[in-house]
C-alpha cells in the first residue's frame, strides 16, 4: 500500500518531478530495487577498490568488525521489484523523466532502472510502462537532460562533475536497454524505440569499461540486428563494426563470443564484406573460427561469418593470402574438427571459395588439402547431423 501511495503520487500530479522530495521518491526505488551487496560494490566501484582490496582495507583497520548487515537475497529484492512494476513503478520513473526531474533524480532513476530490468519477468511490463521512452532520453542525454542552467556560468570544477553523473547516468540507462532487448522479441516492439535505443547501445559496446555492460549490450544488439536490413543498417552508420571488433578483443570468453556473434548477424553488408578483404581482420577472425577447441561458439559464430561472405572474389583471395598454414589449411582442420554445426557452416564457406576463386576454384582448394577434410566426414564413424553431411557432400560434388 505505501508502495503504490509513493508512486501515485508521481503519476496523479505531474509536478511531483520538480517537487524538493522528487529525489526522495527516486532514491527509496532506487535501494528498494537493490540488495545491501549491490549498494556496496557500487560505492566500491566508485571509489575504483576491488572487493579484495577493501576487505585487506577492513582487515588492517578492523572497521569491519560486527558490522554484518541484515541479509538480503537476490530473491527478496526481486520480489520488491516484481511489486513495484505491479504498481507502475515503471511508469512513474518515466514521468520523472519526462515530466522535468533534476539532474540528481534522473541519476536515480536511471540506477532504479537499471536494476529492474535485471529480473526478466518484468522487462514486458517496463516496455508497457513506456520505460524505453525514458531511458533512450537518458541514455542520449545523460543526467542534465532537463538542465535550464548555462553552462558557461559553471566552474570548471562543476562542469566535470557534471560530466562524470551524466555518464554514469548514461551508462545505467543504456545498459537497462541492453537486459531488456536481450530477451524481448523486437518483432513486438515499436520501430522508432528500437532504433533510437541503437546509437546508446553500441556507445557502451565502445567505450564502457565494464564487461557486463559490453556483453549485455552487444547481446541486445546481436537480437535486433536479427529483426530487418533497417535494424543492421543501424548498427553499421552509428559505427556498430568498429565498436564489436574492438569488443572481440577482450579477455572474457563471453563478451569475446557476444562481440563475434554480433558481427556476424551483420553478414552480409557490404561494410562486413569489406572489413573482411583487410588482410590483419582476416587473420584474427580465422583465430576466433580456429579455436573451436577451447569455444565451440564463437568457432561456429565465426565460421558463419565466413560462410557469408566468402563467395566475394577478394575476401576469398584475402583468405587464401594468409601465412602458409592458415587461411584455407585452417578451414580444412575445422572440417575434420567432428562438430556438426562447425561443419556445416565449414562445408558452405568452402563452396563459397569455389565462386569466389572462378574457374581456379577447384585447384586452389585441392592443392590446400581439402580432400583430407572431406574424407575426413565421409568416412567418419562418429555422429553428424545430416545437414552438415549433406553438405560437405554437396562440396565433393562440385570438386569432382
Amino acid at each position: 500500500a505505501v508502495l503504490s501511495e509513493m508512486v501515485n503520487m508521481i503519476t496523479s500530479d505531474k509536478d511531483t518531478a520538480k517537487s524538493p522530495y522528487a529525489y526522495g521518491l527516486a532514491y527509496c526505488f532506487e535501494n528498494l530495487t537493490m540488495s545491501e551487496d549491490d549498494k556496496k560494490r557500487e560505492k566500491l566501484r566508485e571509489m575504483e577498490v576491488s572487493q579484495e582490496q577493501w576487505e585487506q582495507f577492513e582487515k588492517l583497520t578492523k572497521s569491519g568488525q560486527g558490522r554484518k548487515g541484515k541479509p538480503d537475497p537476490p530473491e527478496n529484492v526481486e520480489t520488491r521489484i516484481k511489486a513495484f512494476v505491479q504498481a507502475d513503478g515503471a511508469a512513474a520513473l518515466r514521468a520523472l523523466v519526462l515530466e522535468g526531474g533534476s539532474s540528481r533524480v534522473l541519476e536515480s532513476v536511471a540506477r532504479t532502472y537499471c536494476n529492474m530490468a535485471g529480473v526478466q519477468e518484468v522487462r514486458a511490463q517496463m516496455f508497457a510502462q513506456g520505460a524505453a521512452r525514458a531511458l533512450i532520453h537518458l541514455a542520449t542525454k545523460g543526467a542534465s537532460a532537463n538542465s535550464l542552467e548555462d553552462d558557461s556560468s559553471k566552474s570548471r570544477r562543476d562542469k566535470e562533475q557534471q560530466h562524470k553523473v551524466d555518464e554514469k547516468t548514461k551508462r545505467f540507462a543504456s545498459h537497462a536497454l541492453g537486459k531488456m532487448f536481450i530477451t524481448t522479441d523486437p518483432r513486438v516492439i515499436g520501430h522508432n524505440q528500437i532504433m533510437d535505443s541503437i546509437a546508446p547501445m553500441v556507445r557502451q559496446v565502445r567505450h564502457s569499461t565494464e564487461d557486463l555492460v559490453i556483453f549485455e549490450c552487444c547481446m541486445a544488439l546481436t537480437n535486433l540486428a536479427t529483426l530487418n536490413h533497417e535494424t543492421k543498417r543501424k548498427i553499421i552508420t552509428c559505427q556498430g563494426v568498429t565498436a564489436f571488433e574492438y569488443a572481440s578483443y577482450s579477455d572474457e570468453t563471453l563478451v569475446r563470443r557476444a562481440a563475434v556473434e554480433a558481427m556476424c548477424n551483420l553478414v552480409p553488408e557490404p561494410e562486413m564484406v569489406e572489413w573482411f578483404k583487410a588482410k590483419q581482420h582476416m587473420r584474427v577472425w580465422l583465430l576466433y573460427a580456429g579455436a573451436y577447441e577451447d569455444d565451440v561458439q564463437t568457432s561456429s559464430a565465426a565460421t558463419g561469418a565466413l560462410a557469408g561472405v566468402c563467395h566475394d572474389p577478394e575476401v576469398a583471395q584475402c583468405l587464401k593470402d594468409q601465412e602458409e598454414g592458415t587461411g584455407i589449411p585452417t578451414l580444412v582442420v575445422l572440417l575434420m574438427s567432428g562438430i556438426s554445426p562447425i561443419i556445416h557452416r565449414v562445408a558452405v564457406c568452402l563452396m563459397g571459395l569455389l565462386e569466389g576463386f572462378g574457374e581456379n576454384g577447384k585447384d586452389v582448394l585441392l592443392s590446400n588439402g581439402i580432400r583430407k577434410g572431406i574424407d575426413a566426414v565421409l568416412n567418419s564413424n562418429s555422429p553428424i547431423d545430416p545437414p552438415a553431411k549433406q553438405a560437405v557432400e554437396a562440396l565433393n560434388n562440385q570438386l569432382k
